[in-house]
């Protein structure tokens, strides 16, 4: 399965379909998973494209905001360990 997109800790993620996504392959014979890129946005303040209104509000305001978006991800994707066989960088965990 190739997935991505998913731009988690965005305010325009839609973690239910992540949740849906993981759900209906974890643990499914033979379903292997590869990530497509932009998974995280992780645009951080000192890049030009950082904008505070586009950070979930959950990690608002937090110092450590891209490291919580990352444990959470890691967390939600947890269900699908030993599936992930790849996956592709994105450009928003990247600085501009």
């Amino acid at each position: 399965m190739l997935a991505g997109d998913f731009h988690f800790g965005s305010t325009q993620c839609d973690v239910s379909l992540i949740r849906k996504f993981v759900g209906k392959y974890a643990g499914v014979p033979n379903v292997k998973v590869i990530l497509m890129g932009d998974e995280l946005d992780c645009v951080c303040r000192a890049d030009k494209r950082f904008d505070p209104r586009n950070i979930a509000e959950k990690y608002r305001g937090e110092r450590n905001y891209v490291d919580l978006i990352t444990d959470d991800f890691i967390d939600l994707l947890t269900p699908l360990k030993g599936q992930i066989i790849a996956g592709v960088d994105g450009n928003h965990g990247h600085r501009t």
